[in-house]
């Protein structure tokens, strides 16, 4: 909710992306399938600054501000052949942590 008062306000914003997944499996012209399972969580934590101006022309508050996000990614992705009875598997993953983008408000 945006500031209606004049003055300096801080927010904390968080948004949580859990167990988005994609998989998929395709059979191979020379006999076999390889398959492909993906799981990606994403959070971030956003602080956000504002001020609201003083002047109200017409009732509208105008406020400015800038959020700097710190987010958190794990993905993690898992090959599978299978050709002729005969299965591998890879299985691999990562996790990253950083600042987002400044965001102007």
């Amino acid at each position: 909710m945006p500031p209606t008062a004049p003055g300096l306000y801080l927010a904390n914003y968080f948004m949580g992306y859990n167990d988005g997944t994609f998989s998929a499996d395709k059979g191979l012209p020379f006999g076999g399938i390889v398959g492909l399972d993906v799981t990606a969580n994403a959070q971030a934590e956003v602080p956000v600054l504002l001020y609201a101006y003083p002047v109200q022309p017409g009732g509208v508050t105008f406020s400015s501000g800038v959020g700097i996000p710190y987010v958190w990614v794990d993905v993690k992705a898992k090959g599978t052949i299978d050709r002729n009875g005969v299965v591998r598997s890879v299985t691999e993953k990562q996790s990253v942590n950083g600042l987002g983008d400044i965001q102007l408000i």
